[in-house]
């Protein structure tokens, strides 16, 4: 007997999924396609995208009757995807709720506690997910999915794990990969939305060309996950926690595997532009033949199986990158590295485990630049040993680096993320600040970890008066300035630009001097956009 299951994703219902360009969840289309190819009837929705409402999404539960109803949430979006599990489980008693993903795996209890979900899968969906779909369909849940491994069951109140799962191993992850059905996913509609802030620009003639491939975009990876153990991230510790073991295999497409999965998502759509590889081990040091080998094909294949100005962006850890490499990439129109940089302070680096040094980090932003690539850094400015030198010393370096014509995206506070080092570690739970949350559509509520505070008692000070009022100053700034839209670029703009503000209000040493200079330099850039 054949399942009908609903997927949905996230549900920022603010429109945080939108602050930057809109992305379809490509992991539960990923689980869909699995499931589709093994004639179940699955249904994916994404509220964001769909504008979804209490009533229209009670509607399709209601009408379709499925077996199973499963969600992806998010930290950032915990409390609105809990809410349409509650209105999921209202509509349709009979469903099994699922929840899985990092969230999901990393805080199950919260999300038993407080929502109506049955089971969560710990690590990889598609294969627990396809064993529960043709599992019987009587009996409690224990009988019907105890020995489905990587799952933890509400029994009786109780939550149980039925014991570890082994991550997709090579054949298996290029076969769900690969298997992803591109044309069921409605990139069209995400890139309507997307194109609707910038009509000004694409009125532009010198700005047309930039902008059709930042909107024409398509989000791809192509690893398992990273393993370099940052103490701020939690999907490092992701496929270790599944599989009850450290050292889990890092799994990667074959560069013919990568080249074919970018035909297939350009023949499902002819007018895709950019392809966005968002895997951290892209560029691993030791991939240097791989890279030459997937540049190589990429230019054998365009103008045949892939458009001719066809462009690509990929993610990499400073010390991964080398001269020969960036050769390879820009001959194939790569266009921009993300850097997770996270600071110029060496001992902030040391911090966060970042082991690399700053000086290593600067050394590839500029062979980047040499090479006509544009480096886009990603900082974290404080952290719970953190002082104002760390955070202004990064600052005075990414300005210096927006001068230079880099992209910079810009974090405050870390956000504390179940199944990170630092969310976890009894020497920071002073420092975790956290709010009482409303679940909309019930009387229930939760306590969910907001950002992770310096202990440096000034910089504290810094943090919280910067969070009072940074969104006046975006409200400010997008009205001053005729800005439709806050990209990354802009809001570390108004971020740096605020943070210099509160260090001239608050007098800090140094840097409450230089906030002049700085600022106006700041607005000077926010003026050239």
């Amino acid at each position: 007997m054949k399942s009908k299951v609903l997927l949905f994703g996230p549900y920022s219902k603010d429109g945080l999924a939108w602050s930057n360009f809109g992305a379809p969840p490509l992991g539960v289309h990923r689980i869909a396609s699995y499931l589709r190819k093994r004639y179940h009837k699955v249904d994916v929705v994404d509220p964001d995208l769909e504008k979804i409402t209490e009533k229209s999404f009670q509607n399709l539960v209601t009408k379709n009757k499925y077996d199973f109803i499963g969600i992806s949430p998010t930290h950032l979006t915990l409390e609105n995807d809990l809410a349409l599990v509650h209105l999921a489980k209202r509509c349709s008693p009979n469903s099994t709720i699922v929840a899985g993903g990092q969230e999901a795996t990393f805080a199950y209890d919260l999300i038993f506690d407080n929502s109506p979900v049955h089971v969560v899968v710990r690590g990889e969906g598609e294969k627990p997910m396809l064993r529960m779909t043709e599992a019987p369909v009587s009996g409690g849940l224990m009988e019907r999915f105890g020995n489905i491994k990587g799952l933890i069951i509400k029994d009786k109140g109780v939550a149980i794990p039925t014991g570890c799962a082994q991550p997709l191993d090579n054949h298996e992850f290029e076969e769900v990969t690969l298997g992803i059905d591109f044309k069921d996913i409605p990139y069209d509609k995400y890139w309507d939305r997307t194109r609707g802030l910038y009509e000004d620009d694409l009125a532009n003639v010198a700005l047309r060309k930039k902008r059709l491939h930042e909107i024409y975009a398509m989000r791809l990876f192509e690893t398992n996950y990273c393993p370099r153990g940052c103490t701020f991230c939690s999907s490092t510790n992701f496929q270790n926690t599944v599989a009850g073991k450290k050292g889990t295999k890092v799994v990667s497409l074959s560069p013919e595997a990568f080249i074919k999965m970018v035909e297939s998502a350009y023949l499902a759509y002819p007018s895709l532009k950019r392809a966005l590889i968002q895997s951290d081990n892209f560029l691993d040091n030791n991939r240097n033949q791989r890279i030459k080998k997937i540049t190589e094909l990429i230019k054998l294949k365009k103008g045949e199986t892939l458009p001719k100005e066809m462009s690509f962006i990929c993610q990499s850890r400073v010390d991964n990158v080398t001269p020969q490499m960036l050769g390879y990439l820009r001959e194939s129109n790569f266009v921009m590295i993300g850097y997770g940089v996270e600071s110029f302070s060496k001992r902030m680096l040391d911090e966060l485990n970042k082991r690399v040094g700053p000086q290593r980090a600067e050394q590839t932003i500029s062979n980047t630049l040499s090479a006509g690539i544009l480096p886009y850094v990603n900082v974290i400015l404080t952290s719970p040993k953190s002082t104002p030198y760390d955070l202004f010393h990064t600052v005075d370096k990414c300005i210096d680096y927006l001068d230079l014509g880099a992209e910079v995206g810009s974090y405050v506070c870390i956000i504390p993320i179940p199944g990170s080092a630092l969310a976890s570690n009894p020497e920071s739970q002073s420092l975790i600040e956290a709010a009482q949350v409303k679940i909309p559509y019930t009387n229930k509520s939760f306590s969910k970890t907001i950002r992770l505070l310096p202990e440096d008692p000034l910089l504290q000070e810094l943090v919280h008066r910067f969070y009072e009022v940074i969104n006046d100053k975006k409200s400010e700034c997008m009205e001053q300035y005729n800005i439709k839209h806050i990209p990354a670029r802009i809001n570390t703009l108004i971020t740096f630009s605020t943070l210099y503000g509160l260090a001239k209000k608050l007098r800090i040493p140094k840097y409450g001097e230089l906030a002049d200079r700085q600022i106006s330099r700041i607005q000077k850039a926010l003026v050239n956009i």
